[in-house]
């Protein structure tokens, strides 16, 4: 709840245009759509070959 708080904080302050999200699980797919929604540019950093990989590569991609 912390880090949520955090993150609502400065994207309200307008202070942070871009930001880095490593993983990408789908807490990490959830913080990305938040962070995107605030208007700020992600980038993502996975080592696997896909996305939320509990998923099937079909419905991934």
């Amino acid at each position: 709840m912390h880090d949520a708080d955090f993150l609502r904080k400065i994207a309200d302050e307008k202070k942070i245009k871009k930001a880095v999200v490593t993983g990408g699980g789908l807490i990490d797919i959830e913080t990305c759509e938040a962070l995107h929604l605030a208007g700020i540019e992600i980038t993502i950093v996975e080592m696997l070959p896909q996305l939320l990989s509990f998923l099937d590569p079909e419905m991934a991609s």
